[in-house]
């Protein structure tokens, strides 16, 4: 008996048997068979995996694959059979392939419906995990293709079905990491994007799947990068994500795999991006013991400049959020780590920017985060970056800010702590001369109250006016300091105005001064003794030869200018480098 076989006309005109059409590769000629049955399960199934496996194979097979109208097809295929599994699981893994293509790509899905068809799927099959992994996946590769992209998936309702399906499924782990891959595409898309998986309860659902699957190495990654998209949001969002415990989830994968760069990554930008989110996003990564994990890091990897640059990252950002988690970085090492890295990385300019951003935001802690930095290194390290990559001015004003800030901090610190010294001294002064007092009226009364009888006066002889008036040195007058003693305090023990007049009188004339030249005189004329050099004394300005050297240049550090002559110069007089500002040096 004859084997009747239905006959397909591909878009090129060719008949095709629905037998070679199982097993054919060429695109249009797929495409041809899923629109001539659209009521064969076998070939509409067999189809939509065919497409899938073709646009996976490049963005120039999945482009091929749109311009054959294989998105609309499978469009209305998913559409013509909402109830059967194996063709909703099929259409949803072919959409997923075309939307991998890239942006243009996912774009045509989006405007065939993709996105609406895949979370029809996912809302009319929850406990289908073949499904729901497939739709998961097909919504994250769409919502890959840009704002516009991922603003329709939330349109379509697409955050809320992915949340769903991750609840439904809590020990699924493949669908646990698409579904929070496609939250974290969709988040990627912007604020707003971002702003709907937070209203969705998008966040809660993934720390609670990081939480359920401590182990699997890919889920934890994907579920931190879906809390690093939704911190990326703003405020609003980073607060959602560490008030759903993000911080601390992040913490843990961090301390969990210390040793997987490519995992430490995603940590330290979650931790920067949450702690950016204000004071206290930037707290909740401290009470997580997020520094101490980001320091550690930083330490176990120097070579890996990625996790360096990343680390450094989420230092400054924990830094910004007030004094006191500045403070908390700096009393983990963190300024010591940052410095590490710079000197490790001098040619990153990546590295080089987040630490010199990382050293600001420290030094502004206070005196004891300024102290930190100084004593790490912060400024010599920030001013070797600034000479490195002279064209970034980034780096150029957060070095200028941070020598600014220690400068200005330190300083400050060292005025209060003299005048704490100066204030600490009086008070003993003041309690020493009370007790002197004190001792001296215990004196007056013991001799008062004694009953021994006082002397009789002695008798005084008369002295006669020539007497009073007898020639007396100048140099034994009484009195202190100043001319003929009065000076001091009111000129006390100046003598009487009558024997300083017979003193001058008497007096002998002072004999003729004799001229001598200068040089014969031995008179200090303060300057020193020993001859200067070519380059300047020890001590006087290099360029005048006459004021002292109170200025130093950055970033070369050399103490070798007064400060009229370091006004008026571009350059070091010492070593010629060019110069970014002249510090005024003050010895405490």
């Amino acid at each position: 008996m004859a084997t009747t076989e239905t006959i397909v006309v591909s878009s090129g005109g060719e008949l095709i048997r629905k037998s070679d059409l199982l097993g054919a590769s060429d695109i249009t000629a797929v495409v041809a068979g899923l629109r001539a049955h659209p009521r064969d399960v076998f070939i509409l199934k067999d189809g939509c995996m065919k497409l899938q496996n073709i646009a996976r194979g490049g963005t120039v097979n999945a482009q091929a694959v749109v311009d054959a109208g294989g998105a609309a097809t499978v469009v209305a295929v998913l559409q013509a059979h909402p109830d059967v599994d194996p063709i909703q699981k099929d259409g949803c893994g072919a959409l997923w392939g075309i939307a991998e293509g890239g942006a243009t790509c996912a774009q045509a899905v989006v405007d065939a419906g993709g996105a609406a068809v895949v979370v029809t799927a996912l809302l009319a099959h929850p406990d289908e995990v073949d499904v729901q992994r497939a739709g998961c996946t097909a919504l994250s590769s769409i919502a890959k293709g840009g704002t516009a992209c991922a603003q329709a998936v939330v349109d379509a309702d697409g955050v809320a079905a992915v949340v769903v399906s991750l609840h439904a499924h809590p020990s699924v782990v493949t669908l646990q990491r698409n579904g929070c891959g496609a939250l974290w595409s969709i988040a990627e898309g912007g604020a707003a994007c971002a702003q709907a998986v937070v209203d969705a309860d998008g966040a809660a659902a993934v720390v609670a799947s990081l939480q359920r699957h401590p182990s699997k190495l890919i889920p934890q990654q994907v579920g931190c990068g879906a809390l690093w998209g939704i911190a990326k949001g703003g405020a609003t969002c980073a607060q959602a994500v560490a008030d759903a415990g993000g911080a601390a989830a992040v913490v843990a994968i961090l301390q969990a795999y210390s040793i997987k760069a490519i995992v430490q990554r995603t940590c330290c930008d979650a931790l920067w991006v949450i702690a950016k989110g204000g004071a206290a996003c930037a707290q909740a990564v401290v009470d997580a013991g997020g520094v101490a994990a980001v320091v550690a890091v930083l330490q176990e990897n120097p070579d890996d400049f990625c996790v360096q640059r990343r680390g450094c990252g989420a230092l400054w950002g924990i830094a910004q959020g007030d004094a006191a988690c500045a403070q908390a970085v700096a009393d983990a090492g963190g300024a010591a780590a940052v410095v590490a890295a710079q000197r490790r990385h001098l040619s990153e300019v990546d590295v080089q920017q987040a630490g010199c951003g990382a050293l600001f935001s420290i030094a502004k802690g206070g005196a004891a985060c300024a102290q930190a930095v100084a004593d790490a290194g912060g400024q010599a390290a920030a001013s070797a970056a600034a000479v490195a990559h002279p064209t970034d001015v980034s780096i150029r004003d957060n070095t200028k800010w941070l020598v600014d800030c220690v400068y200005v901090t330190l300083s400050a610190a060292a005025d209060a702590a003299m005048e704490a010294l100066l204030l600490e001294e009086e008070v003993e002064k003041r309690a020493a001369e009370k007790g002197a007092s004190s001792r001296k009226k215990q004196t007056k009364a013991k001799k008062a109250s004694s009953k021994l009888p006082l002397p009789a006066p002695a008798s005084r002889t008369p002295v006669s006016v020539s007497d009073e008036v007898a020639p007396v040195p100048a140099a034994s007058l009484p009195g202190r300091g100043g001319l003929d003693g009065c000076g001091g305090r009111g000129g006390r023990g100046l003598a009487p105005p009558s024997q300083r007049l017979a003193s001058a009188a008497l007096a002998p004339a002072p004999a003729a001064s004799t001229v001598v030249p200068l040089s014969l005189a031995s008179l200090d004329t303060g300057r020193q003794q020993v001859p200067e050099s070519t380059m300047g004394g020890e001590t006087t300005c290099i360029v005048c030869f006459t004021n002292p050297k109170t200025h130093l240049a950055v970033p070369c550090g050399h103490q070798c200018a007064c400060e009229s002559c370091a006004a008026q110069m571009q350059k070091c007089p010492y070593c010629r480098e060019p110069t970014m500002m002249w510090l005024l040096q003050r010895m405490v």
